[in-house]
């Protein structure tokens, strides 16, 4: 009912983490930041070897839910820079999309 009256607040969005080394692992749950304020929190980060970059899920404000929006992801070696991306990251044609994947 509080989800009906308010709308919603949070999103699962898909993250893209800059650069191209592997991360060695990320905490199940993690806090996600952005102009250092906590905003969110990531469920998964993996290493994507047909993208050859770390992606994964975050729950984000709705208004920051778009593609594109920067983001500093906790992970096991500190923070990472990474911005939101759509999901799926690759298309159920299996077509590969290019490296540019928050556009």
């Amino acid at each position: 009912m509080r989800i009906r009256t308010e709308g919603v607040s949070r999103k699962l969005v898909g993250v893209v983490l800059d650069g191209e080394d592997r991360i060695p692992g990320c905490p199940d749950i993690a806090p996600v930041y952005r102009d250092g304020e906590e905003i969110g929190t990531v469920t998964a980060i993996v290493w994507s070897p047909q993208l050859a970059r770390n992606i994964g899920y975050v729950w984000v404000p709705i208004e920051l839910a778009g593609p594109g929006n920067a983001l500093e992801v906790t992970t096991l070696c500190g923070t990472a820079p990474g911005r939101t991306a759509a999901v799926p990251f690759v298309d159920p044609r299996k077509s590969v999309p290019s490296r540019n994947l928050v556009a």
